[in-house]
């Protein structure tokens, strides 16, 4: 396990609760430290007490820099859930790893519990620290190690025990299609559950197309025609999804075909006016009767037409069904009269002219441009006819609104904009076209972020080219300070990074951990980001707040290729002048034998050590990686050499009873 590991500590929700309770046990005017160390840990204490958390850190902080394990463990706390200052979990997971190595037990504990979630088949480790925790006392260690369990194993018929929640996570697996979880949880009462809309967990499943679990629950005893607060049913929501297997499922069990919700849509309406045509032609061979209507005398047939799904239409029609409605044109008045229903029509309150750009054709549009339309207004759905046309993915009917004078840009206030739409959705040519007519290319709705985030998101070459044309800011930020280039790093997309370096980029921004696009491309072993970046002298050695360089990070990771393009990129791979901890000892402590070697022969320190005194052997030795310790000990590393704890390499291996490790240091003492 890596030092400064990216990932959070493990699993966070149940880990949180336990270090928050650390908080308010170590508060107890009763509670000593693990060290006794009474005097020093007495004044944090009382302004824990008092809730003057950024204080504690204040006071806290020398002490664990003098690596007083009690002190470390709360900064790790501290950092983890944002008590007193932001969340850090770089921090946390440094101040966790040296609690744990200077003797906390708890943080021992919370490290095992760490590995379990991270590297789950790491038993080894995940023993070690549970043993070292244990070796101290810590009891759900002990509990741990005697029921062979990971630490906070989720058992859900013992850690679910108030209903609402077990309930909540029953209808949230059956929408995740996580059978394992529906068969721990499952009761009687969960099966038959609703929830304020009525709805069921089958219900959800058949939405979602969850089969394990839709046929779990049918299994259990579920009702296949059990409809909702608006007479929906499973196969209504599975017809409208385009859920075939699904449908298939509920059939064989029984659904029926013929129910109707509270406005007189069945099953078959629904897939008709989503033109899913295998779904109605299996719903049809089931017995649907094609000659229901509604309670706006809507047929299966005029769900389709109204939609434009012209397949679905003439397939019912060759089935010999008529529509009993007439053209919705008519030349002689001065608006299309496009049907309202009083109280069941979907689009109830709608204006003309956003139910025409909602069209997948022109056609409507075009009618209604003849009568000399030119206002537009937003409705009580925050829609507007723009973003209505651009979801259809029309081209022609975004250009035909664009030519009546509608903006291009919506206001900030709204949750979706046309263009991010458009973007998300990797339609290039309407993007063009929206940007043509002025739309800003970093304005987004209220739900939304920067276009440029979703290009990248999207891996879009083309529409990120496009935004950077109408002059995208390449400085944007996401929540976490990252920019596209940032993001794109992570994920290893080198053709867009292309695009963003061409644009003249700022290459030293740093998101709010201090991370460049060149430390993110290293840490996600993303070399072909990393070598493009890697030409940039001033960031070679950039670190981040909690001194990582590139090179560490990629030595963490073992990631061979790019330590080899950052040193021969010229990247320093000596100790900084504060005893930080070296890309040697990050690819030794974690085992990677080929990322030590290349270090080695590339001339890093084998000796140096870090400001606890450790070295790469010390590290190696300390998380069981023998053959690591073979290899720096043939490189001629120091064996003798102590830390600030006075302790050797040899004496770490003896506290953790390691017998092998304890021969081979013996042997070359």
């Amino acid at each position: 396990m890596g030092l400064h590991n990216r990932q959070s500590l493990a699993p966070r929700k149940i880990l949180n609760l336990l270090l928050i309770a650390t908080i308010f046990v170590f508060s107890s005017p009763l509670c000593l430290s693990s060290s006794g160390n009474k005097d020093n840990l007495e004044p944090i204490r009382e302004t824990l007490r008092a809730k003057s958390f950024s204080k504690a850190i204040t006071l806290l902080t020398p002490l664990a820099q003098n690596s007083e394990a009690d002190a470390e463990y709360l900064l790790s706390v501290f950092y983890n859930n944002g008590i007193g200052t932001e969340v850090d979990l770089t921090q946390s997971r440094r101040w966790l790893i040296s609690a744990a190595d200077h003797g906390n037990a708890d943080a021992a504990y919370a490290l095992a519990a760490a590995l379990s979630n991270e590297y789950p088949t790491d038993v080894e480790k995940i023993q070690h620290w549970l043993k070292v925790a244990a070796d101290q006392g810590n009891t759900k260690a002990i509990t741990a190690l005697e029921n062979d369990i990971h630490p906070y194993q989720f058992q859900p018929d013992k850690s679910l025990t108030e209903s609402a929640l077990r309930q909540s996570v029953f209808f949230q697996a059956a929408k995740q299609d996580d059978e394992t979880l529906i068969k721990a949880l499952q009761d009687k009462e969960l099966v038959k559950a609703t929830d304020v809309f009525g709805r069921s967990a089958l219900a959800y499943a058949s939405q979602q197309g969850a089969v394990r679990t839709t046929n779990a629950l049918i299994s259990s005893g579920a009702d296949v025609n059990q409809f909702d607060s608006y007479g929906i049913t499973p196969l209504m929501l599975a017809a409208a999804n385009g859920n075939l297997l699904i449908v298939e499922t509920l059939l064989k069990n029984g659904a029926n075909t013929n129910l109707e919700d509270r406005v007189g849509n069945t099953a078959l309406m629904y897939s008709s006016a989503k033109n899913h045509l295998n779904i109605s032609d299996r719903l049809i061979e089931s017995g649907a009767n094609i000659r229901n209507t509604n309670t706006q005398n809507w047929s299966a047939l005029d769900w389709a037409l109204r939609n434009n799904n012209l397949e679905t239409a003439k397939r019912l029609q060759t089935l010999g069904l008529t529509t009993h409605h007439k053209t919705n044109i008519v030349a002689s008045t001065p608006r299309i009269p496009i049907q309202h229903s009083i109280s069941n029509d979907l689009y109830q309150n709608w204006p003309d002219l956003l139910i025409a750009s909602s069209r997948s054709s022109p056609v409507l549009l075009d009618q209604l441009i003849k009568t000399g339309i030119n206002t537009i207004s937003s409705d009580t759905n925050k829609e507007n006819p723009l973003l209505a046309a651009v979801k259809t993915g029309n081209r022609n009917t975004v250009d035909k609104l664009l030519a009546l004078g509608i903006s291009a840009n919506t206001s900030s206030t709204l949750p979706e904009s046309p263009l991010s739409w458009a973007v998300r959705h990797n339609q290039l040519s309407i993007a063009q076209l929206l940007l043509t007519h002025g739309a800003n290319p970093n304005a987004h709705g209220s739900a939304e972020q920067s276009p440029i985030f979703d290009a990248v998101k999207q891996n879009d070459a083309s529409i990120l080219t496009a935004l950077l044309i109408a002059k995208v800011n390449t400085d944007a930020r996401d929540s976490l300070g990252r920019t596209a280039a940032m993001l794109a790093s992570d994920n290893n997309q080198d053709t867009l990074l292309r695009a963003l370096l061409s644009s003249d980029i700022n290459v030293d921004a740093t998101d709010k951990e201090g991370r460049t696009a060149l430390w993110h491309a290293a840490a996600s072993g993303a070399n072909d980001c990393l070598r493009l970046l890697s030409n940039y002298k001033n960031i070679l050695d950039k670190a981040d707040h909690s001194n990582t360089t590139p090179l560490m990070a990629a030595a963490a990771r073992g990631n061979e290729d790019a330590i080899t393009s950052l040193l021969k990129s010229g990247a320093s791979y000596s100790c900084s002048t504060d005893r930080s901890t070296t890309a040697l000892m990050l690819a030794a402590g974690n085992g990677h034998d080929s990322s030590v070697r290349l270090l080695v022969a590339a001339g890093c320190k084998l000796d140096a050590q870090n400001k606890y005194g450790d070295t790469a052997l010390i590290f190696a030795v300390r998380n069981g990686h023998e053959s690591t310790v073979r290899m720096l000990i043939s490189a001629k590393a120091n064996i003798d050499l102590r830390n600030q704890d006075r302790a050797s390499a040899k004496d770490i291996a003896e506290k953790l009873g390691n017998t092998k490790m304890i021969s081979l240091l013996s042997q070359n003492s």
